[in-house]
């Protein structure tokens, strides 16, 4: 049987925050891959296929977008999160209270480092290829790197705003057609005036339970600091 699959692809990881990110790393057969992309996952349990449990549907976006770049010539490096994939559920006790903006930098930081370490790859000509939140954190890998910065970026799903602006926007759409959306969304902007002010959040039970349910994830121990990080941040001011 021949092997009609023009690229090499191999099991890589490298260390953050103390624990081990594991990742896949493609390459071309033939030729040499003196240009990267490192991808960077969306929100939540993203994998490094770019699939998420939270969402029906494994046709793996990012897996797909990897195999194309490589048969092109590109050496490709995903990655699972630290709290995404196979080992989410060792490392997710391990990080409560810890993950942030930082610890996803360590994630990327070891990412770049390992492509780079490859034979013949330029550390001049290395792209990040992110999906969704991952915007955020190439952008902010990119603003805080001392070496080895994007030679350009690729983001796509990018929000626009906040994600904080986002999420407001979304509940206001939900709640407008009901007789007390005013009150609705005046305890919901006090109880995020709290939150992203780091004050003892009220939150107010009459509120409709999706949105209940995110203000309670927004202020658990486990999601925070990263949850008050995430909120806050612009990817339109940063990008400038």
């Amino acid at each position: 049987m021949v092997d009609d699959q023009p690229f090499e692809s191999k099991e890589v990881s490298w260390n953050a925050f103390g624990l081990q990110v594991h990742g896949t790393l493609t390459r071309p057969r033939v030729g040499d891959a003196s240009c990267g992309v490192v991808f960077v996952a969306g929100s939540g349990p993203t994998d490094r296929d770019w699939c998420s449990p939270l969402l029906p549907g494994t046709n793996g976006s990012g897996k797909l977008l990897a195999d194309t770049l490589t048969r092109e010539g590109f050496a490709t490096l995903r990655y699972d999160k630290l709290a995404s994939g196979p080992n989410a559920m060792e490392n997710v006790p391990k990080l409560i209270g810890k993950i942030s903006m930082q610890s996803h930098m360590e994630e990327l930081s070891g990412a770049v480092e390992t492509l780079i370490k490859e034979e013949q790859i330029d550390e001049n000509c290395v792209f990040a290829l992110t999906s969704s939140e991952g915007a955020i954190h190439a952008l902010n890998y990119q603003l805080q790197a001392k070496q080895h910065r994007f030679k350009g970026l690729v983001l796509t799903g990018a929000p626009g705003r906040s994600i904080g602006a986002v999420a407001r926007s979304q509940i206001q759409a939900q709640v407008q057609t009901l007789p007390n959306a005013v009150d609705i969304m005046r305890q919901y902007d006090a109880a995020i005036t709290d939150f992203v002010n780091g004050k003892p959040t009220q939150i107010y039970t009459a509120l409709p339970q999706v949105i209940l349910q995110l203000l309670l994830s927004l202020t658990s121990p486990a999601n925070l600091p990263f949850a008050r990080e995430l909120w806050s941040y612009d990817p339109a001011e940063h990008i400038a």
